[in-house]
């Protein structure tokens, strides 16, 4: 089946969906958690780490271990599922920081092989 659109058709559709996203991301924005570094560093700890852990200085890096120490609940619940947490970011670091190696191996044979593509994997 073959599909015509009209690029003026398709240039209106782009800026719709570029609309959408622009406004879920304010909507996400505005309740505070999603784009906290928090949140970030659960959703992908690699990236958070490539584009913002790199930067941060030994007085940020200190602010976070004291922000953390200062949990204002000191129940055992709490400490246990922190912890468990922390865990689950570690291996899906690992896991991720693995599939890069990986994923570098594989570019640099294909481009031995003459093969030139790139391949995304997500988790």
């Amino acid at each position: 089946m073959i599909v015509l659109v009209s690029f003026g058709l398709l240039t209106v559709a782009l800026q719709l969906i570029s609309c959408l996203r622009y406004e879920a991301m304010r909507r996400l924005e505005a309740l505070g958690e999603y784009f906290s570094d928090e949140e970030m560093k659960r959703r992908d700890p690699l990236l958070y780490e490539d584009m913002i852990g790199q930067h941060l200085t030994d007085d940020d890096v200190q602010t976070m271990i004291a922000a953390d120490k200062e949990m204002k609940d000191h129940a055992l619940s709490n400490v246990l599922l922190k912890h468990i947490q922390v865990m689950q970011n570690n291996e899906l670091y690992q896991r991720l920081k693995d599939a890069e190696v990986v994923m570098c191996k594989s570019m640099v044979a294909n481009k031995v092989r003459g093969i030139s593509f790139f391949v995304y994997l997500s988790n």
